[in-house]
């Protein structure tokens, strides 16, 4: 289940929250859903093992970082592969 997270994304908070710590007062708190546990877990389902991670439409798995030409390169002769 979503564990509740703090709204520091939201327009004004940080600066709302900033502003109460100064006078002593307590930042308001709000949540929000953070399906980060949901996500992490599908992950595992799926042995994600590093992030970036992309599967192409042809089902081939680029684990981790590969820099631009290299990507460019391995995308290209998937697609004249077909």
């Amino acid at each position: 289940m979503p564990q509740p997270v703090a709204y520091a994304h939201q327009p004004g908070y940080r600066k709302a929250a900033l502003t109460a710590a100064k006078k002593g007062d307590t930042p308001p708190s709000k949540t929000c859903d953070n399906p980060v546990d949901e996500h992490m877990q599908l992950a595992e389902e799926f042995e994600v093992k590093g992030t970036p991670m992309m599967v192409t439409e042809k089902g081939n798995i680029f684990p981790g970082y590969l820099p631009a030409k290299q990507l460019a390169e391995a995308l290209a002769d998937e697609k004249s592969h077909k």
